[in-house]
Parts: C-alpha cells; sequence; structure tokens
C-alpha cells in the first residue's frame, strides 16, 4: 500500500514536470497598451493585435492589469474576450469610465491541454459565491499554483467581479470565488493556467516586512531593478488553517521606482492585509508588444518554433535589423527541401510565419534555416502524425 502511495507521487511529480517543461516551452507572455486605435465598444474593451492571439480561439488567456502609480489604476474588473467575426482576442472593463488610454495588461496565453482549459459554473459546482473545480491535476493538490481570468461573451458580456482561487481542505478541490461574497451565475466561464512551484512560479504572502500601504513588496532576484519584468498574479487562500486571508479587491501589479514590484489593490487606498496570498509568474523576456510602436531589435535572431512537437501547423519567428530580402525554408532530415516559407522584402522588427505542412509531409524531424541580408541561422522541428 506504502509502495504503490509512492510511486503514485512519483508518477505525479513526473506529471506535473512535464507540464511545467510544456507551460515554460509553450506559454507565451506579452504586454498589451491600450490605445486610441484599439479601443472599441464605447471604451470599455481594448483590442489585443499579436501573431499570438489573432485568429487563436483556442487559446487560454491570462491577464493582469499593470498599476501606473502608488494609487493603483481603476477599480474595475477585467475579462478576456473572442470576437470570433475580427477573430481578435480583446480585453473588457465594466468600469462607468471605461479603459483608458495608455492603460498596460500583462498576457500569458496558452493553448488548450491538460494544465489550461476553461472552467463553466453549472448547477452541480455552484455553491452561492463560489464554484468548485474538478480536474485531475488540481484535486488533493493544495500546492498546485494556479492563474485565474474570466471569460467573457462578445454578445453577452457578463458581470465582473473580483476573483481569487482557493483550495478547500474537505473537498480536496480548488474552487473560484467571488471576493466580494455576490453569487456566482450558471454559466460564467474562467480561464486557467496550471503550474507546479519553481523559482518563478510561487506564492508571495503579504506580511508585515513586505506591506507597503496597500501594496505588498515582491522580492525577487529576476524582478528586482527590473521594470520589464513580466509578471501575472492571482489571489488565493486556503480554508486550512494555513493564515491566508481572503483580499476582497481587485489587484494588479506595479513597478515602484525605488526598485522593486508591488501586488497593489486597483485603486483602493485599503492598507494590503497581512496574510493576504497572491499566486505570481514571472516572466523576463515577452516576446511581444501589443498595442505599442514595434520596437528595432539589438541583433537578428531565430526562435524556437512553436509549438513543438506539432501538428498541423507551427509558428516560426524571426528579428532582423535591418531592411531587407528574407528567405526561410524547410529541409527535410536528409537535406531535401520541403518548403519555402517566405522570400521576400521584408522591415526590421520582429516578425511571424505560420507552416502548415500539407498531408503528403511525413512525420518526422525538419529543419528551417533563414536567410536575411548577412545573417544565417537553423532551427529543428519535429512534425507529429
Amino acid at each position: 500500500m506504502k509502495l504503490s502511495l509512492i510511486i503514485s507521487k512519483w508518477i505525479f511529480a513526473a506529471i506535473i514536470f512535464l507540464m511545467n517543461f510544456a507551460v515554460a516551452g509553450h506559454a507565451i507572455q506579452l504586454r498589451h497598451t491600450a490605445s486610441e486605435e484599439n479601443i472599441i465598444e464605447g471604451g470599455t474593451v481594448t483590442i489585443i493585435d499579436h501573431w499570438s492571439t489573432n485568429d487563436q480561439s483556442g487559446i487560454v488567456v491570462i491577464l493582469n492589469p499593470v498599476c501606473h502609480s502608488i494609487t493603483g489604476t481603476m477599480a474595475a474588473g477585467f475579462s478576456a474576450v473572442y470576437y470570433p467575426s475580427i477573430g481578435r482576442w480583446g480585453i473588457r472593463t465594466d468600469a462607468a469610465t471605461g479603459i483608458s488610454v495608455g492603460t498596460v495588461f500583462n498576457i500569458l496565453t496558452h493553448h488548450y491541454g491538460p494544465n489550461s482549459f476553461v472552467h463553466t459554473v453549472t448547477p452541480e459546482n455552484l455553491n452561492e459565491h463560489t464554484t468548485i473545480i474538478d480536474h485531475p491535476l488540481l484535486n488533493g493538490q493544495p500546492n498546485v499554483v494556479a492563474f485565474l481570468t474570466q471569460l467573457d461573451q462578445a454578445e453577452t458580456p457578463a458581470t465582473l467581479h473580483p476573483l481569487g482561487l482557493f483550495y478547500h481542505n474537505g473537498l480536496q478541490k480548488w474552487g473560484i470565488f467571488n471576493q466580494n461574497a455576490a453569487y456566482m451565475v450558471e454559466g460564467m466561464a474562467f480561464n486557467l493556467v496550471i503550474f507546479w512551484e519553481n523559482e518563478d512560479v510561487f506564492t508571495h504572502i503579504a506580511n508585515e516586512n513586505n506591506i507597503l500601504g496597500n501594496a505588498s513588496r515582491l522580492d525577487h532576484n529576476s524582478t528586482n531593478r527590473n521594470p520589464n519584468a513580466l509578471i501575472l498574479s492571482t489571489p488565493v487562500w486556503r480554508s486550512d488553517g494555513s493564515g491566508w486571508v481572503q483580499y476582497d479587491y481587485y489587484s494588479g501589479v506595479q513597478y515602484n521606482p525605488e526598485g522593486w514590484w508591488e501586488i497593489a489593490g486597483l485603486g483602493s487606498f485599503a492598507s494590503m492585509p497581512e496574510g493576504a496570498a497572491f499566486n505570481v509568474v514571472v516572466g523576463n523576456s515577452p516576446v511581444g508588444i501589443s498595442g505599442a510602436v514595434p520596437a528595432i531589435p539589438s541583433e537578428n535572431t531565430l526562435s524556437q518554433n512553436y509549438p513543438n512537437p506539432f501538428n498541423p501547423q507551427t509558428k516560426i519567428i524571426f528579428s532582423i535589423v535591418a531592411e531587407g530580402d528574407v528567405r526561410l525554408e524547410v529541409f527535410n532530415i536528409l537535406g531535401q527541401r520541403v518548403a519555402i516559407l517566405l522570400d521576400e522584402w521584408h522591415s526590421p522588427g520582429e516578425h511571424a510565419v505560420d507552416w502548415y505542412p500539407g498531408s503528403n509531409i511525413p512525420g518526422g524531424i525538419y529543419f528551417y534555416r533563414i536567410i536575411a541580408n548577412n545573417f544565417t541561422n537553423t532551427g529543428r522541428m519535429i512534425l507529429m502524425r
């Protein structure tokens, strides 16, 4: 009995390791800025225009507002919404003033999979202001670190609330709660991404040593004195006597000019309570900036294709520092060219190309090569059949 339990724990640990590896390799991080050009629907929605999200209805989008100052941003909810008519994701708010030009959001996206999914409220999992999640990677796992964003519908906008995750010690399951105790409604949907704790994925606890007014300071090697760090957070608490308390306000992240990042209440001057807990994921190299003027890269690069392995399609990203002709080719393991993905002039900046190998292309190892000005590089990818 004990041996089988030990084996089960090892198997689960292996699954989580592979899951984290998959998230790290397949998650896309970006920063979006609301502008006059991308704000629609009377100011309540800002449209994300980025290659990782465009025409991608089958992804999970997690977002977190970035505060502009110590006083925070608007006290409002934000949800992710997909517009199939234009093939774009957007960020919606229920704030009476709408989304202001210059509002910034950190975003993480991931294709549907075991660790990234949509939870929908049903009569079976609804309990007043909470909904219980029944998921094999969450059940009985109080140390899993998950992230949450409300999913909205373009045609029927939902009522938004401050949200958080909680672990129900009696049920041994995770759930979602409305922080203002408003009742959940059948049909409400939420995007979730699951991680296992590691150096850049952890739970932050507010305490007397890190609370600064309405905020709690993050002390992390990757974020200290790094204003470009990309951070997302989700409030979390447990019913197991751990001392974690429920945080009752909308929250976001902000960079303090003194050189550190903080988790702060949005539009709230209420002091951050001791014991308030937040799941945190830290990224330092966002793959793109949505809603901003593209920056000219400092060097030519060819990135690993995404996803990899893949079927039926994959995306190849490259950056060039100067304008010129770009050629991108695909070869099989015998060195035979099987596709020319690109052969045209491009401006400096980051670019992405999709490859949809036809049914006549067998599964196996392939190589993609870029030739741009004096830059040549090759990557390796696997097509699964």
